[in-house]
């Protein structure tokens, strides 16, 4: 705090405490609704340690990991056996419904994460099907460009048809339960829409700045200054 010496300093200080005051005042209700929330919170953690014996900030993506492997497990049964199994189509058109008809990885599936690619894939998508999009999206976004940036751009420029090579097989349907627990067929998202997600993208399309980079053709730069932990990329065509 200030040193207050004089009636000056006094009347600053006064003034400076109650403008700073009157801003407190307004995310004030935030406080307290995250107050009431954690305290609410740290009552039910209670009671589930109580009751499991575990950590109840820890189980939900288990549990989340859990009900995906089920939901394969019994998806896999087929529909002749689940017809007489009501609680069995339940499950799985609540799964899909709250998946939005997107279905999620499952977790056994998942393999540790690989090394950076070098070079070009052997079937060419990379260098036949992305990199002129890629490049058009550097240029257009401009120079020290994120990754992001450059492959929200890029998704906008590729045309659907090119973007479904990134799979072997790309599904533009997909079978779903009904409320009758009758099989129908929807509309599977876009190529462009789950390269828009936050996960589970082609390895080819993850991969293209890595070997753009490894391939002459961009620079990559950390601009996070020197001792501080992580990186920041940004890229540049040379």
């Amino acid at each position: 705090m200030t040193d207050i010496n004089n009636v000056k300093d006094a009347e600053n200080a006064i003034a400076t405490l109650a403008k700073d005051g009157e801003t407190l005042a307004r995310y004030q209700p935030a406080v307290d609704a995250y107050n009431v929330a954690q305290a609410e919170f740290d009552s039910k953690a209670k009671q589930y340690k109580e009751e499991t014996g575990e950590d109840l900030l820890k189980a939900a993506s288990p549990h989340t990991d859990r009900k995906i492997q089920l939901y394969y497990d019994v998806k896999k049964l087929g529909l002749d056996l689940l017809v007489g199994s009501p609680d069995s189509l339940t499950f799985l058109r609540d799964c899909q419904d709250t998946w939005n008809n997107v279905e999620p990885i499952d977790p056994r599936s998942k393999k540790t994460r690989a090394a950076n690619m070098i070079d070009w894939d052997t079937a060419g998508i990379m260098k036949d099907v992305l990199l002129d999009g890629f490049k058009s999206a550097m240029k257009s976004v401009g120079a020290n460009a994120t990754a992001a940036k450059i492959k929200t751009k890029a998704i906008e420029i590729i045309e659907e048809s090119q973007l479904q090579k990134l799979w072997g097989t790309f599904n533009t349907e997909r079978s779903k339960i009904d409320a009758s627990g009758k099989s129908v067929k929807v509309k599977t998202q876009t190529a462009k829409e789950r390269l828009g997600k936050d996960s589970g993208q082609p390895t080819l399309w993850n991969q293209m700045l890595n070997v753009m980079e490894k391939q002459g053709i961009i620079t990559r730069t950390n601009t996070k200054a020197k001792g501080e932990k992580g990186a920041a990329w940004v890229y540049n065509l040379k």
